[in-house]
């Protein structure tokens, strides 16, 4: 009994054995037809790099300060479908109603997530978030940090064989300083390399 016992413990063992080697070996065959994919979705164009030059409108929450132009450009990436991430420099100038002129140099670090399918419009959607800092001159000039939730639409069209997307971005800018947290509405136009 006991050398039966042995011996199925040892077939068992080395059963589970070739279980496993062949478990790795479809694991390797997932990753990689996942690299391929990959591959596949980069030469289709799908990975690429964009400049985008915003357009519009702010219009602060506080104090006293009037609407002001917007205007930001941002340089991003989609690093893997349906993620971006991006880089934006945004400046404003605020008239004070009864009270010195603000000016902000907005700097932020932004994630995007894409929500593709076929339904219109929703297709070419995002919800974003950036993260960075505010550099505000009043009566004097300080550094803040800032968060700023964003959603908008891209539709893509194409000028011969240059891909273009235009379309609009809103978003809200809430600062670490008491001056001016502030809504955007933009219009947005990105050139795709």
């Amino acid at each position: 009994m006991k050398n039966t016992t042995l011996l199925f413990s040892a077939l068992l063992a080395m059963g589970s054995t070739g279980v496993y080697a062949q478990e790795n070996t479809e694991n390797n065959n997932v990753l990689e037809n996942a690299i391929e994919d990959i591959k596949d979705l980069n030469d289709s164009g799908l990975y690429k790099p964009h400049l985008a030059l915003m357009v519009g409108a702010s219009d602060p929450v506080e104090n006293g300060y009037d609407a002001a132009a917007f205007t930001s450009v941002e340089a991003g990436y989609q690093i893997a479908v349906p993620y971006g991430i991006g880089l934006e420099v945004a400046t404003l100038e605020f008239e004070g109603d009864d009270k010195d002129d603000l000016s902000q140099v907005q700097l932020f670090v932004k994630g995007s997530y894409h929500f593709g399918g076929d339904t219109p419009i929703i297709k070419h959607s995002y919800v974003g978030l950036g993260l960075g800092t505010v550099y505000e001159n009043r009566s004097s000039e300080n550094f803040y940090g800032a968060i700023m939730p964003n959603i908008g639409f891209d539709h893509p069209f194409k000028i011969g064989e240059e891909q273009i997307s235009a379309g609009v971005n809103l978003r809200y800018t809430a600062t670490a300083s008491n001056e001016a947290d502030n809504y955007g509405l933009n219009g947005v136009v990105k050139y795709w390399f």
